[in-house]
């Protein structure tokens, strides 16, 4: 796979690059080729004016279809409107980036071809981390993000999709964020998810690393009813992690239910 700014994501992500892949061609159908040379892209971002993009169409091959990669700071709004004209030929589009979660910050410890050593002192559970997004928010390799293929406790390293186009270093600070798909977890009050609980009999876990363990497990629903959280196996009835909240609306503390 070819390395691009953005790997994997599946969905525009606000303040996370996007690639735009489209067809051009004449009303009759036919794909017109060789309109990179001549094109202007301008973006406008919440309704604002049109500006120049920082990057230009390429097309890929030579079959009247391109690709134009929208930098992160192009992707900071609620909605981005995109169009291209060369000559008699156009395209536009608008996205709706979505803002997501954040389950981790921090500067790395060491970077690789598809890899970034979480800072340290950071701990993880085996693939925890598996399907999120790996956002590089300043230093080496800045504003790329790539979806997270694994994820090694013992080593604090993330394996990302495919290669970054700039490989991150020790300078690399990054953020993992929770994605479109799984952002459900929002949804959950903040007191839930900072709750102490004991995870595995004998270690003590937040209710936000009981379900991020979870996610690595393939579990994906869960649900509050009364004073009983309860995350499930992918089979939707399964019940995994059920924890019963001293307090429904405000609590302090949870036991395994």
């Amino acid at each position: 796979m070819a390395s691009t700014k953005d790997i994997g994501l599946g969905a525009p992500i606000w303040g996370c690059p996007f690639t735009l892949r489209f067809p051009v061609g004449a009303d009759g159908g036919d794909l017109e080729t060789g309109l990179a040379t001549a094109a202007d892209s301008e973006v406008s971002l919440d309704g604002g004016a049109f500006a120049d993009c920082a990057n230009e169409i390429v097309e890929i091959g030579t079959d009247g279809w391109y690709s134009i990669t929208l930098e992160a700071a192009e992707m900071q709004a609620s909605s981005v409107a995109y169009k291209m004209i060369s000559g008699d030929y156009g395209y536009h589009a608008t996205l709706y980036p979505v803002r997501c979660g954040t389950v981790a910050t921090g500067t790395a410890a060491a970077g690789g071809a598809a890899t970034l050593t979480l800072a340290n002192g950071s701990t993880i559970v085996d693939d925890e981390y598996v399907g999120y997004i790996l956002q590089l928010t300043g230093g080496t390799g800045s504003g790329q993000a790539a979806r997270i293929i694994d994820a090694m406790a013992s080593t604090r390293v993330l394996t990302v999709q495919a290669d970054w186009l700039t490989q991150p270093d020790e300078t690399t600070t990054y953020a993992v964020l929770i994605p479109p798909e799984r952002d459900a977890l929002a949804s959950v009050t903040a007191a839930h998810l900072a709750a102490t609980v004991t995870f595995d009999g004998t270690t003590n876990k937040t209710v936000a690393e009981c379900y991020q363990a979870a996610w690595g497990q393939g579990a994906g629903k869960w649900d509050i009813v009364e004073n009983v959280f309860t995350i499930y196996a992918p089979d939707g009835t399964t019940a995994l992690f059920p924890f019963t909240l001293d307090n429904a609306d405000a609590p302090s503390s949870r036991t395994p239910a």
